[in-house]
């Protein structure tokens, strides 16, 4: 697949940009209209960045509602801030709260809200100094929650983080463990595809999607990169078949656009 085609889908499949500049590690198979400036933590610094009105407001409200609140409502209100600074791809703010969610709580509860929004900043990073920062960050949180308790779905965040380390295939049998002793975990799966799909083993992403499919019939990245599997297989009538599909079910329009770009390519063959 062309790098433009990945880079197309940065908004809805972060993670395989992500994927793409790491080794070829081979995987066996077994709006927005206002212009404001923000200054929500001294760490985040000034910067412009456009964000709706009603997102405005909401911003301002939850920082009022944070400064005034208690240990257990600080940590709803941080969330939700990460989030919405999620939603504008602003990396250090979203990071900044979710450092707050921790100030106030250390608990499984926190370090698991914390660690879900590293995982998503380490999704969108496109330097690695960011995407080693955010993978640390969520690594340290998501092994505290699988030390408490039995949580495949972390486990496959926290491997998925390993697998840009120096030591890749500690984070891809960890994958394997996890498929091993849940078949049907669309994490593990979606996550075992993409590496296929990285390292160009397309038969076997194939086989990790469409199992994921069955399970999750609403997965449209999973739909996607399972039409994608099949066109780089020369499997042009299933492909075909998956992405006027996705054209008549997807909302996502980094998906949507690049589904138009691979059914015009099928149509002209």
């Amino acid at each position: 697949m062309s790098t433009h085609r990945w880079l197309v889908l940065i908004g809805g499949i972060a993670l395989i940009v992500v994927l793409f500049s790491l080794p070829k590690v081979v995987v066996d198979n077994d709006a927005i209209d206002t212009e404001i400036v923000d200054t929500a933590a001294p760490v985040e610094g000034t910067h412009s960045f456009s964000i709706s009105e009603a997102d405005q407001k909401r911003r301002d409200f939850l920082k009022n509602q944070l400064a005034d609140a208690d240990k257990e409502k600080s940590v709803i209100f941080a969330d939700s801030l990460a989030r919405l600074y999620l939603g504008y791809n602003q990396l250090d703010s979203a990071s900044y709260f979710a450092d707050v969610i921790l100030e106030y709580d250390q608990s499984i509860v926190g370090q698991q809200k914390a660690g879900e929004i590293y995982f998503q900043l380490f999704g969108i990073s496109l330097n690695q100094a960011d995407l080693a920062k955010y993978a640390n960050k969520a690594q340290v949180c998501f092994q505290k929650v699988i030390e408490e308790k039995e949580d495949p779905d972390t486990k496959a965040k926290l491997a998925m983080t390993m697998v840009i380390s120096d030591n890749p295939m500690q984070g891809i049998s960890m994958l394997r463990e996890i498929l091993d002793e849940y078949p049907d975990n669309t994490t593990a799966l979606y996550s075992l595809g993409m590496l296929s799909i990285q390292s160009g083993q397309y038969d076997k992403a194939i086989g990790r999607f469409e199992k994921l499919m069955t399970i999750d019939a609403t997965n449209q990245q999973a739909a996607f990169l399972l039409a994608t599997s099949y066109f780089e297989t020369g499997q042009r009538d299933k492909a075909k078949q998956w992405f006027e599909n996705i054209k008549s079910t997807s909302t996502d329009p980094a998906i949507l656009s690049s589904t138009d770009q691979y059914l015009k390519e099928l149509n002209e063959f």
